[in-house]
């Protein structure tokens, strides 16, 4: 992580590039996973007109962490959006914990629900963490 950011979370403070999300989930657990960069797990980029080697360089410092506490997932999110790239959340709607009063754009899929509901309950933090993608539109 950048060195600021880890310097206002020592000083208790959460930088603006730090996005948390939560949902609720109806499997009871404790879990967790990891990504660094927007290829770590699945490839989170969906683009229409940035190059897709550019893409990759501009996302390199991208950092996620999807954890499971009991019934609900937070996504933690590190992006300096500045650089074109925006974060859009996918599968499972989230509510914005920081930066307070922001909303996160969502692309619904077809049947959204009835195919969250389908997923395994094991592998359904698997599917959250993919349910963000950077993209430029």
């Amino acid at each position: 992580l950048p060195s600021s950011l880890v310097s206002d979370l020592k000083d208790n403070k959460l930088h603006k590039s730090l996005l948390i999300e939560i949902t609720d989930c109806n499997t009871y657990d404790l879990d967790f996973i990891i990504n660094k960069g927007a290829s770590a797990f699945a490839n989170l980029l969906r683009l229409k007109s940035f190059d897709r080697d550019i893409a990759n360089q501009l996302t390199s410092d991208f950092f996620m962490v999807c954890i499971q506490i009991g019934h609900f997932y937070f996504r933690i999110s590190y992006f300096d959006e500045s650089n074109g790239l925006k974060r859009e959340s996918c599968i499972k709607p989230t509510k914005v914990l920081h930066p307070y009063n922001i909303s996160l754009p969502h692309k619904e899929i077809d049947n959204e629900s009835e195919k969250w509901e389908e997923v395994e309950d094991n592998l359904k933090l698997n599917i959250f963490n993919i349910g963000i993608s950077l993209t430029d539109y």
